[in-house]
């Protein structure tokens, strides 16, 4: 989200129609803002290649548009310049989204591509029948996003004002709590729903959104409702995973995006892309922290720390092109990969009859999962049978990026 109105490329047509979809306020902190004094920021950085990895994975649809007004972001100049632009927080979908798509990807008879499953999750909370699993366990948080810290020491004690702070509400039935409820009670959150209020100036009601664990306002759970599909919050935040866990989200989008570039390293389709794996890897990595928000759980904890696993740079491809080099060294990668697959034959997975040789979570050996520092340059190297298998299309020697 580096980009406002002076800088971005939508069209004006655009523009226009992102100030209307969040009424003319800042989706964040709903502050009410003039026609020209608003951020419309994109989910994607222009110089990244964020979106075309999310399709390559499934989590977008092909041909995804960048200058669409469905990719725009309302910002008031605090949210967008101060925190989202240098990636200090970012939003998040839901613990029990993320969860729930952990749960998916687990099933190795799943294959929809991701950017399916999110949509028909849509469809089960508009009352459609759909066919999907388990519908009750994320219907009351389609939709909902949440806010998560990328570097808490950054945003150490630092809060974002309101002028429109929202009542309690009961997230399973999105009704308004009582009066004496804790704010910190099971299944209550302030749920911030910038379409919920109107384009002319209403009386304030004055609050904080802390971004801080120090905070105790922290505690309470906070959600916003906002207009923008579930797979562009969850690229965006696949793309900019810091390389420690700050809280429970991130620990669950690395698990994801693990799974998608385990399936990828073996030589097959990800059960949630509609083709070839990314040639990179998606950032994060560090030691298992806790916290985050859900059904009546606190917002998020920045108890988890440490670094990459042997030192950020340990397992660091150069930037450059890779994605471009991809196909001239799939077979040299074939070999490789066939190899440790067969010496891998005696894993412990031995119940997961597809998934025996390469471990992605069932057997807990998430910690042999090491991370790079971002997903467009780095790649993402796995334990199997007790050898490091480069993740998918990024062989050890690509060479220099080809001009």
């Amino acid at each position: 989200m580096a980009e406002t109105d002076s800088k971005a490329t939508f069209n004006q047509s655009a523009r226009v129609k992102i100030h209307k979809r969040y009424q003319n306020r800042c989706a964040i902190c709903l502050a009410r803002l003039p026609t020209s004094g608003g951020c419309c920021a994109h989910l994607f950085e222009s110089a990244g290649i964020g979106a075309k990895q999310a399709e390559d994975l499934g989590i977008l649809a092909p041909g995804y548009r960048r200058s669409s007004a469905e990719n725009g972001f309302l910002f008031c100049p605090t949210c967008h310049l101060a925190y989202f632009t240098p990636n200090y927080i970012a939003l998040s979908p839901p613990i029990p989204v993320l969860q729930y798509i952990i749960n998916y990807l687990e099933v190795p008879t799943n294959a929809l591509p991701l950017h399916q499953v999110l949509h028909l999750m849509f469809q089960a909370a508009k009352g459609h029948n759909v066919n999907l699993p388990d519908v009750i366990s994320f219907l009351p948080f389609v939709g909902l996003y949440t806010i998560v810290s990328l570097d808490p020491k950054e945003v150490e004690g630092m809060i974002l004002a309101t002028h429109h702070q929202p009542a309690l509400s009961h997230v399973l039935t999105d009704e308004v709590a009582p009066e004496n409820t804790p704010p910190t009670a099971p299944d209550v959150a302030r749920i911030f729903d910038v379409q919920k209020l109107p384009k002319t100036c209403i009386p304030a009601t004055l609050g904080i959104i802390p971004l801080s664990s120090s905070d105790p306002e922290f505690l309470e759970s906070c959600y916003w409702r906002l207009p923008i599909m579930s797979g562009i919050v969850l690229a965006m935040l696949l793309e900019h995973l810091p390389p420690t866990i700050t809280c429970k989200e991130v620990r669950l989008a690395r698990t994801i995006i693990g799974h998608l570039y385990l399936h990828s390293a073996r030589n097959i389709e990800p059960p949630l892309g509609s083709g070839a794996g990314s040639s990179d890897g998606f950032g994060g990595g560090g030691d298992s922290g806790s916290g985050g928000p859900g059904a009546g759980k606190p917002r998020g904890s920045n108890s988890g720390s440490g670094g990459a696993r042997g030192g950020p740079n340990d397992h660091i491809e150069p930037s450059g092109s890779i994605g471009s080099r991809v196909t001239k060294r799939k077979r040299e990668q074939s070999d490789q990969f066939e190899s440790v697959q067969s010496e891998g034959s005696t894993s412990s997975n031995e119940n997961n009859d597809d998934n025996a040789n390469i471990s992605y979570g069932y057997g807990g050996k998430q910690e042999d999962w090491e991370f790079g520092l971002d997903f467009s340059s780095n790649r993402i190297i796995f334990a199997a049978s007790g050898q490091m298998l480069v993740g998918p299309m990024c062989c050890p020697d690509l060479g220099p990026p080809e001009s």
